[in-house]
């Protein structure tokens, strides 16, 4: 039986790949206006929320190997198709071989691929001790930090401080937890409304502070998980009227979300060309620029993976169907 398709979770892809893409943009904002290119460590911990909520019930009936399997077959013909993009887009481009599974610049590919296992075992073998287990990571991320930070002050960017991966890892095992709960309790909007915002405020007050000079790392993902979670509860369980502009418009957020991780992997190509034109219209066009490539590769991945299967024959319609 196919599991019906969430709008919400079409949604907070959709705003997580905008606030990433966003996070990027520096060279596109006038020097004075730099700032607003923000969001990204919010929209990475959406994302990785998104990635453990969709995981619930796949791994029932599956050994590892197969159900790992099935993750290897949705993420790297993306990877791949997106390499071979970039070096159309970038005749000097090149990457290593061991770099194809710990790709530097998609950390984030790294990251999926090792919270995925990590579930797996969770869900078998520890499935009443989700909460444990994040409340564990959080204590050693901290433990982490003292020590690394005795000595140095810590990288921002997730990509060179893998006390990120530690930490979005909590919001991975909070979709999955939020998942594995068959009824959310309801929530009072008028109180988590505005308790989104604080800790959004906190997120940048603590960022802030962080650039300048507190060099404390969790003081501004502590907030930024909290502000995950929160809004996750506000779209999934809280107000008819977002579900009922979901049910409405539904196009426009199946697609985004279907191409989150072709977005992720090949949105900083459009940069260049963007610069070439007036802002504001340069945001705009790096979003229609990179959905247009999104949309390539998957027309690629799909024909490859169409091309690999010889048992059956090219269906023209399903390659360039986007959801």
């Amino acid at each position: 039986m196919t599991k019906k398709r969430d709008l919400s979770v079409d949604l907070l892809k959709t705003i997580a790949a905008i606030l990433i893409v966003n996070s990027h943009a520096e060279v596109l904002y006038p020097d004075s206006i730099r700032a607003l290119a923000t969001g990204g460590g919010i929209g990475d911990s959406l994302f990785f929320y998104c990635s453990g909520l969709l995981l619930f019930g796949t791994t029932a009936g599956f050994g590892f190997l197969n159900w790992y399997k099935k993750r290897i077959n949705r993420i790297f013909p993306v990877v791949f198709g997106a390499l071979i993009i970039s070096s159309v887009f970038n005749a000097s481009f090149t990457i290593p071989i061991a770099n194809l599974f710990f790709i530097k610049g998609a950390w984030f590919v790294s990251c999926i691929m090792i919270y995925y296992a990590a579930y797996y075992f969770i869900d078998h073998y520890f499935p009443q001790y989700f909460i444990h287990i994040a409340i564990v990571v959080f204590a050693l991320s901290w433990l982490w930090f003292v020590v690394e930070n005795a000595n140095a002050p810590l990288q921002v960017n997730a990509s060179t401080n893998k006390i990120g991966w530690l930490w979005y890892f909590i919001s991975f095992l909070a979709g999955a937890y939020s998942g594995k709960i068959a009824k959310l309790p309801k929530i009072k909007l008028w109180i988590s409304i505005p308790a989104f915002f604080i800790c959004v405020g906190l997120y940048y007050f603590f960022h802030g502070a962080y650039l300048s000079k507190w060099h404390n790392f969790q003081l501004f993902l502590v907030p930024a998980l909290t502000a995950t979670s929160m809004l996750a509860r506000i779209i999934v369980s809280g107000n008819g009227k977002i579900q009922a502009l979901l049910e409405k418009y539904p196009a426009p957020f199946r697609a985004v979300s279907t191409l989150t991780l072709n977005i992720y992997l090949l949105h900083t190509l459009t940069f260049n060309f963007c610069k070439e034109i007036v802002f504001p219209l340069n945001i705009l066009a790096m979003y229609v620029a990179t959905f247009g490539l999104a949309y390539l590769l998957q027309i690629f991945v799909n024909f490859f993976i169409q091309t690999m299967n010889k048992n059956s024959v090219y269906d023209w319609r399903a390659m360039i169907k986007l959801c």
